[in-house]
């Protein structure tokens, strides 16, 4: 079954860079200003590839994203961080800080920098990824497939 998806604009993007929008949703009208975050299309994940990567290679900071994290995210960033902060705990890390990734970050994860102390008693950087419709923990693997299968991203 094919996922339907909707284009994120991590930053404002001018009309012109969105022209091509139009040829994956016919019903989306394009305006005069520069938008940024859902632009409340329903696609299917497939014909959003071409346009993410075309998008990027303009330079556009953009993610497709299935709708229900557009939908139903429901997951705070506070209780993500609390989230994180119980998962790392587990882990004998130290110190969960804020959003490693910034403004260009996937929507569908809230992310934390974590640290931690290895053996040799030299500190470790990493980060630890919230789902934001359910509140599991993302790993390595889960995001790279995302950032593939719907980004081309590798």
């Amino acid at each position: 079954m094919q996922r339907i998806c909707d284009l994120y604009l991590s930053e404002l993007v001018g009309p012109d860079l969105l022209k091509d929008v139009r040829f994956v949703d016919s019903a989306f009208i394009l305006g005069e200003k520069a938008v940024s975050g859902y632009l409340g299309l329903n696609a299917p994940r497939l014909k959003l590839i071409p346009l993410v990567v075309s998008l990027r290679k303009k330079r556009v900071s953009c993610y497709s994203v299935p709708i229900e994290y557009r939908d139903c995210a429901s997951i705070t960033e506070q209780y993500a961080l609390s989230i994180a902060q119980h998962s790392v705990e587990r882990q004998n890390c130290v110190k969960v800080g804020t959003n490693p990734l910034g403004a260009g970050a996937p929507p569908n994860v809230w992310s934390f920098s974590v640290a931690g102390f290895e053996d040799a008693g030299r500190v470790a950087g990493r980060m630890i990824m919230i789902d934001r419709v359910d509140g599991h923990v993302w790993g390595y693997e889960e995001y790279e497939e995302y950032m593939y299968d719907y980004n081309n991203l590798y």
